[in-house]
């Protein structure tokens, strides 16, 4: 049973129908992931060295331009010589596929304060002694239109201990919008509300962890003690509180007591789209690995850039989806119990990955295409023989099993069938009786 490329096509069988689906991928890499090799490019670095970037480098596409937010970053003179320490800057990569580490401030290479602070915060510094640190650690989402973004970040008090010492404590979660200046190509941002934070320091640190767009919702995955929770919000509505929705394990509620972690044990990490596992995963999450090929970790007073070749299942192949979800639950229960035997019958027809996601979708994986539809056939063929088993069992109830209504699609075929069949019947009794 050959079914076209890039195909969803329903396959009828006495039993009750499948839906199979078929496609193809340039690459797939081996699940669970394990990286061949690994090489170091070196730390990402500005072009005029006047900065230094020491902590949450981070990466983010805005109107298809690459620019990095980083947290601390140590500003130096014309020669070399230590200015100052800016809590978060952003910056341009200069030379996007030459060198994807190099980055650029502007105008005239002096670093600057991507999320900058308030004259109130300001008059609080003066006043108080007290230093306040915003940090954007989860990047930037892009907005409309292209150009425009936000960013969600930690709001920190820091003060000086008795020993000289620095103690830095976490004050609440707020957002800023940023956009693209048009002359100089560097990211600015302003503070909206009067620098209200959306999260207090008792709630997780939504978009700070994490924050990626998927269509018209932004994702946002927040730390909270050891544990990482999940918020959304839709992308028009970011700067609105009381519009968020939090993950409680079953869907998205706008009850922030019944969300429950997603994650825990991480400090730092990234959810992003990729097809490197195929067409079954259209994200993935790695701790610092925010791309499919060059990964950016920070390390001790540094950020650094490194290219990451994965163990690959094939590069370049075929798959199938078969699904049984529309199976009578007594067939499927049969199917379910098979497993081996049909992983057994995949290999024999020199498929090479075959999952089996709870026995309600079987998917193969194979480098040619005639090998999947043996394979489809096989799993086809196996069903309707269990279906058979079981139609000979005593006590076998169609009705109370869900078999007595076949699929339009099988009655159909099984009515021209036999329409046909009565066809050549006449004509040969016809030829027959012309020959006497």
């Amino acid at each position: 049973m050959s079914i076209p490329i890039h195909t969803t096509r329903r396959v009828s069988l006495p039993c009750g129908d499948i839906i199979v689906t078929a496609g193809t991928e340039d690459h797939r890499a081996v699940l669970p992931p394990n990286v061949s090799s690994l090489k170091i490019l070196g730390s990402v670095s500005d072009y005029y060295q006047m900065a230094a970037y020491q902590s949450n480098g981070r990466s983010s596409i805005l109107d298809g331009k690459p620019f990095f937010t980083f947290g601390e970053t140590i500003q130096k003179g014309h020669n070399g010589e230590f200015i100052g320490v800016i809590p978060n800057t952003s910056a341009p990569v200069v030379y996007r596929e030459a060198n994807p580490i190099e980055v650029t401030h502007m105008p005239e290479g002096v670093p600057a304060p991507l999320v900058e602070l308030t004259d109130t915060e300001r008059s609080f510094e003066r006043e108080s002694g007290y230093n306040i640190i915003l940090q954007p650690e989860g990047g930037i989402c892009e907005a409309t239109p292209p150009g425009h973004g936000w960013t969600w970040y930690k709001k920190y008090i820091e003060q000086q201990n008795i020993d000289g010492t620095m103690t830095r404590i976490y004050y609440g979660t707020g957002i800023a919008p940023v956009k693209i200046e048009q002359t100089t190509g560097q990211l600015v941002s302003r503070r909206v509300v009067h620098g209200q934070l959306l999260f207090d320091r008792q709630q997780p640190g939504f978009g700070t962890f994490c924050a990626v767009r998927d269509g018209t919702w932004y994702y946002l995955w927040g730390q909270l003690g050891e544990h990482i929770y999940l918020a959304r919000v839709g992308i028009w509505y970011a700067i609105q509180r009381e519009l968020y929705e939090f993950w409680n394990g079953y869907t998205f509620t706008h009850d922030m007591d019944a969300m429950v972690p997603v994650l825990a044990g991480y400090s730092s990490g990234s959810f992003f789209r990729t097809d490197l596992f195929g067409h079954r995963y259209s994200w993935a999450s790695s701790e610092r690995f925010p791309r499919k090929s060059l990964a950016f970790l920070s390390a001790a007073e540094a950020v650094i850039g490194a290219n990451l070749q994965f163990d690959m299942l094939h590069q370049g192949g075929f798959w199938k989806d078969i699904c049984l979800s529309e199976l009578p639950a007594v067939l499927l229960g049969r199917v379910r119990s098979r497993t081996a035997l049909i992983e057994a019958m995949a290999q024999l027809a020199e498929v090479h990955q075959m999952a089996n996601d709870g026995g309600i979708t079987i998917r193969l994986v194979g480098t040619t295409r005639e090998s999947l539809d043996q394979a489809t056939k096989n799993i086809r063929e196996l069903i309707v023989n269990l279906y058979r088993e079981l139609r000979k069992e005593e006590g076998f109830n169609a009705r109370d099993m869900g078999f007595e209504r076949r699929s339009l699609g099988f009655n159909f075929r099984r009515r021209a069938r036999d329409a046909m069949r009565r066809v050549f019947r006449r004509s040969a009794r016809r030829y027959d009786e012309e020959d006497y």
